[in-house]
């Protein structure tokens, strides 16, 4: 990829949800075939995950941006204004870890907050996956970031849908939804559970038959 790519500074408006349906529709053609963008966008999500951790949203205050001038459509206004926002995001993040870095670190160890890790696969498949899982006071927040890896072979359907399981310490389990993703494409789901975090033994994704083909343990 070059400095020319169209899309290179997507990726945090991507996240934040900020661009219109016809340019996320573009952007997530193009992340099947760039993995710069695809690294760009873990790493966006990764610190629109910390400033949530951190609470910052509360304390930050965006300035509205400066009247555009004559020469510039007001939807490529808006477009730049949400690439400064998302990579203004992106910074105060990065800033946030070193500022308070001495801080941040301890809090993480000491209330046991999400931390992502790799799912385990159970059986041979293209599809990778990562989860978070989050105490909250209604239950557990879950978060799967899941990508099918179109270098690998396989004989698998070019469109594959999935389900998250919970299996609890006592043996129950909770079916808690479905989504879908194609080859070349990441997807990331969030979804909860009552479940405390302390009563969940697993997390599992299964195919829509029950079948789980990458696990989590806790």
């Amino acid at each position: 990829m070059t400095a020319l790519d169209p899309f290179e500074l997507d990726d945090g408006a991507y996240v934040l949800g900020a661009l219109s349906p016809q340019e996320h529709s573009a952007f997530e053609a193009h992340l099947s075939g760039c993995a710069q963008c695809r690294e760009r966008v873990r790493r966006a999500r990764e610190a629109s995950s910390l400033l949530e951790r951190l609470r910052l949203v509360d304390l930050l205050t965006v300035a509205p941006p400066p009247p555009l001038h004559g020469g510039l459509s007001s939807a490529a206004g808006r477009r730049r204004t949400r690439r400064r926002l998302a990579l203004g995001v992106g910074g105060l993040a990065a800033a946030a870890v070193v500022a308070f870095g001495a801080l941040v670190v301890p809090a993480l160890v000491q209330d046991d907050g999400p931390t992502v890790r790799a799912m385990t696969p159970l059986v041979d498949t293209p599809v990778r996956a990562s989860a978070a899982l989050a105490p909250r006071s209604w239950g557990t927040e879950i978060e799967i970031d899941c990508e099918y890896d179109d270098s690998v072979p396989t004989t698998l359907p070019e469109r594959l849908e999935y389900a998250v399981r919970v299996v609890a310490r006592d043996g129950a389990q909770q079916t808690l939804g479905t989504w879908a993703i194609s080859r070349g494409d990441t997807a990331t789901y969030r979804t909860g559970t009552s479940l405390a975090r302390d009563e969940i033994g697993s997390v599992e994704v299964v195919t829509t038959k029950g079948r789980a083909i990458l696990s989590l343990s806790e």
